[in-house]
């Protein structure tokens, strides 16, 4: 009894394995399917839009034309205001954004504001009396021999 057991046991398990083959097998075939019904659907979508671009009026085809014109002319005109801007603020024209002149602008002013936030003020000159010299403009053997004509009285 337990050798039918044993045997029925195994005929079961030989029959799983050759399931799980044979659907793996079939997921195979179905991914080529559908990839092949994905290339046969792209094509007719590359039909579709030809016989959609031929069917369309001649109107539809100036509008579109048009649309475009107006879409670079827009372009056009921003790029100047951009580049107006930056010659004007003396800012690249690479960070400037904005779509109005107020907005480019603000853009330039706050790369303005940026630039000089990082710059040391300028010193303060330092005035001179009548024929006196400041010791930063003199270099070393200069330094050394005014003070020892100040020291000798002579100076």
């Amino acid at each position: 009894m337990s050798e039918t057991t044993e045997a029925s046991a195994e005929a079961t398990e030989e029959t799983t394995s050759s399931e799980a083959t044979k659907a793996e097998t079939d997921w195979k075939a179905e991914a080529r399917k559908w990839e092949q019904r994905a290339k046969e659907n792209t094509k007719a979508a590359e039909k579709l839009a030809e016989i959609e671009e031929a069917n369309k009026t001649e109107l539809q085809k100036v509008q579109e034309r048009a649309a475009a014109a107006e879409r670079r002319a827009a372009e056009a005109e921003l790029q100047a205001l951009r580049t107006r801007v930056a010659a004007e603020t003396n800012v690249p024209i690479e960070v400037l954004h904005g779509t109005d002149e107020a907005a480019i602008r603000a853009a330039a002013q706050k790369v303005i504001e940026w630039r000089d936030a990082g710059k040391k003020p300028a010193p303060k000159p330092k005035t001179l009396k009548s024929g006196s010299s400041s010791s930063e403009d003199m270099d070393g053997k200069e330094r050394a021999a005014h003070a020892l004509r100040q020291l000798r009285g002579s100076a």
